[in-house]
């Protein structure tokens, strides 16, 4: 069946909608619907599973796991997990959305929690490929994967070399950049 709106007219008292009666019978078709889909057609008992999604790869989840779709298939992940989107401001900023970042801000400082990981979307491409590296250009090896023109992804050790971080530009090094400090 198909969601039914109960037709409440155009102002009160006008007569353009629903009847009391048929708007309660579109009401209860509503809910009999979902206690159907979501327990046994009179009590909810709905628990999510795994096995209710599709393209989930999870061998073996434990307690405290958290699933994120990364754009085709579901993948657990075994901590807090935030993302960030990184634009640009032409060629003189990157700009940022996600938790806490005002994303109106050029080259605004990020703060990372150690044992968390991070997914930074790079929407900009080849035009501003996003270089991770702590701030004396180490690697951050082991703990980034992906593409500096695409998705990349950081898991914060919890015993990180350092605690200062930098993204840039690898074309635009002298305006494209801003700090990262692990806290």
């Amino acid at each position: 069946m198909a969601y039914q709106e109960v037709n409440r007219g155009t102002s009160d008292n006008d007569s353009t909608g629903d009847n009391l009666r048929d708007a309660g019978l579109k009401i209860n078709q509503n809910f009999t619907e979902l206690y159907t889909y979501f327990g046994d057609g009179t009590q909810l008992s709905y628990a999510p599973n795994l096995d209710d999604l599709t393209n989930v790869s999870a061998s073996s989840p434990t307690i405290g796991d958290v699933l994120y779709y990364d754009g085709s298939n579901w993948v657990v992940n075994s901590g807090p997990l935030l993302q960030y989107s990184f634009s640009a401001n032409g060629t003189s900023a990157y700009l940022i959305e996600g938790a806490g970042v005002d994303s109106s801000t050029d080259n605004p400082n990020l703060y990372f929690y150690r044992g968390h990981t991070y997914i930074l979307m790079n929407t900009t491409g080849v035009s501003h490929p996003l270089n991770i590296s702590y701030s004396d250009n180490t690697s951050l090896g082991a703990y980034i994967s992906g593409s500096q023109t695409g998705r990349q992804i950081i898991i914060v050790p919890m015993n990180p070399y350092s605690v200062n971080l930098k993204y840039e530009c690898t074309i635009h090094t002298a305006n494209m950049n801003g700090t990262i400090t692990i806290i």
